[in-house]
């Protein structure tokens, strides 16, 4: 079984939607990606539920098995910063601008 430090861990708020949905679409079972990935049918299952994180590597790995990329498995998800960024207030800027 393989063991995952935290710090190469990924959010799986959609992952798991996003792997099971590309799963599917290749017809992947969960004892396929499982034994890609080197870990048991359940472990992942509880990948898929979100119970258990993905590490990169992993992630790399069902991207590869499921004919996709990282970042498609990834494209729901969007940090906080880039909201912030998308909500940009038309006026506070104009004011920077103009007292630059």
């Amino acid at each position: 079984m393989t063991s995952i430090n935290s710090a190469e861990c990924i959010s799986t708020g959609t992952t798991g939607d996003a792997v099971r949905a590309a799963m599917k679409a290749a017809g992947v079972s969960q004892a396929d990606l499982a034994e890609e990935l080197g870990v048991s049918q359940a472990a992942v299952s509880r990948r898929l539920a979100g119970s258990v994180e993905f590490s990169v590597a992993e992630l790399r790995t069902a991207a590869a098995v499921t004919h996709t990329t990282p970042a498609a498995l990834l494209a729901d998800e969007q940090p906080p910063a880039v909201e912030l960024i998308n909500t940009a207030d038309p006026q506070r800027d104009e004011a920077l601008a103009e007292s630059a």
